[in-house]
């Protein structure tokens, strides 16, 4: 009888090991084909998400991508979940292109809010008037914050800021991406990262500011002019019909500048088909009629003729690369303040614009272009606009590496 017991045990314990065996080899099976349908990868093995490393960028912008809805979820799991404060105009680009996420306005609240998920990482961006120190969320943990360093006005409101984050009790992360001064003096802000004994983990910063490094400082693209009234898209670019102008120029000729040679070029052509139009003093703000027309010289142009103003890296080049206008631009424009020589970040990204010695040779590239049939114009266009989609992505996920890097490193164990 003992004997018939324990055989009956036994049975019973190789039955539901049998059974727990069974359910894992299948648990796995549906993991594995759920990769699959995730990476698109015959081998699911190599689709974990490693966001510290060189396959990061491929993971991010294929299986790790889980965008939200338009307007504002609340996330999942507060202890991944970045706020973003947009102080700036460049927080538009930021948001709408780089992230390629909506804002949601609700009656009553004071800013604009919107969500997008990354992985397990959720990011909630603010930003309108409404954004000021007491009523932000007080107890946030990990926060971006967009500022504008352009002026010391903007810089003295930007310190207020940063002056908040001892004051945030829970806050244990923070970066900032600055819209810095166009002669690249930027040092004012160093006593805030975190290297210098400050709470900034992570700096990026517009233009080619010399304190880039790689480390906790990073260059920012410029974006296009939200606030002269640019539009955020999406654009509906015409591939089949050819652009009426070979180039176009609007905007403001300074004094004994390269731009006076590019106008000196371009006038000594007199069979040009560009569209120019030129001022002698910058305005700020633009009226609905002089937006217009640029948007639709960037529009009807084969090309963009994009001369340096203070800084070789101007608004012109990304609206141009928006609207499938190929920016023209010299070389080695020689550096202002304390900035290195630019557009580094454009360069370093492959941007595949058309680059000049000087303007002195822009004669001889418009004659180049006149030879250009209509379907290898409609060809470039395509490459341009493809590029400029892969660089907005590839911008988004090195910034999310470097925010993962930076603050969940210890939690997440990732490099």
């Amino acid at each position: 009888m003992k004997v018939r017991i324990s055989l009956s045990v036994l049975s019973v314990i190789f039955f539901v090991l049998y059974l727990l065996l069974t359910m894992l080899m299948a648990s796995k099976y549906l993991v594995s084909e759920a990769k699959k349908d995730i990476c698109g990868q015959s081998s699911p093995s190599s689709c974990t998400p490693d966001l510290g490393k060189q396959k990061a960028e491929e993971v991010l912008s294929t299986s790790v991508v889980q965008p939200s809805e338009a307007g504002y979820n609340p996330p999942e799991d507060e202890s991944k979940h970045i706020e973003i404060w947009s102080k700036a105009a460049i927080g538009w680009y930021f948001w709408n292109s780089i992230f390629n996420a909506r804002l949601q306005e609700k009656p009553g609240e004071p800013w604009s809010v919107g969500s997008r998920r990354f992985y397990k990482y959720t990011f909630t961006f603010r930003h309108g008037p409404g954004v000021v120190p007491n009523t932000v969320p007080a107890d946030v943990r990990y926060l971006v914050l967009i500022l504008n360093g352009r002026t010391d006005e903007k810089v003295r409101v930007a310190r207020q800021w940063l002056d908040l984050l001892p004051r945030l009790v829970l806050l244990q992360h923070t970066a900032v991406v600055l819209h810095g001064s166009e002669f690249c003096n930027n040092t004012w802000i160093r006593p805030y990262l975190r290297a210098h004994g400050g709470r900034v983990d992570a700096l990026f910063v517009v233009y080619d500011d010399p304190d880039v490094n790689g480390e906790d400082i990073f260059q920012w693209p410029l974006g296009v002019a939200t606030y002269r009234g640019f539009p955020q898209g999406p654009y509906t670019i015409d591939f089949k019909s050819p652009r009426p102008h070979s180039c176009n120029f609007l905007g403001t000729v300074y004094a004994n500048s390269s731009r006076e040679t590019l106008l000196k070029s371009l006038l000594s052509v007199p069979d040009h088909s560009c569209l120019l139009k030129t001022r002698q003093q910058w305005t700020e703000s633009e009226t609905h009629q002089s937006a217009s027309e640029y948007v639709d010289a960037l529009l009807q142009s084969d090309l963009t003729l994009s001369p340096a103003g203070i800084n070789p890296e101007c608004y012109r080049q990304y609206e141009a690369a928006a609207l499938g206008s190929v920016p023209v631009m010299v070389a080695d424009e020689p550096p202002v303040g304390r900035c290195r020589p630019g557009p580094g970040l454009l360069r370093r990204h492959g941007a595949p614009f058309l680059w000049l010695r000087d303007w002195r040779h822009l004669p001889e590239l418009l004659r180049r272009e006149a030879a250009l049939t209509a379907r290898q114009r409609a060809a470039r266009r395509r490459r341009l606009l493809a590029w400029y989609e892969n660089f907005k992505r590839r911008v988004r996920n090195e910034f999310i590496n470097v925010i993962v890097r930076k603050f969940f490193h210890g939690e997440d164990g990732k490099a």
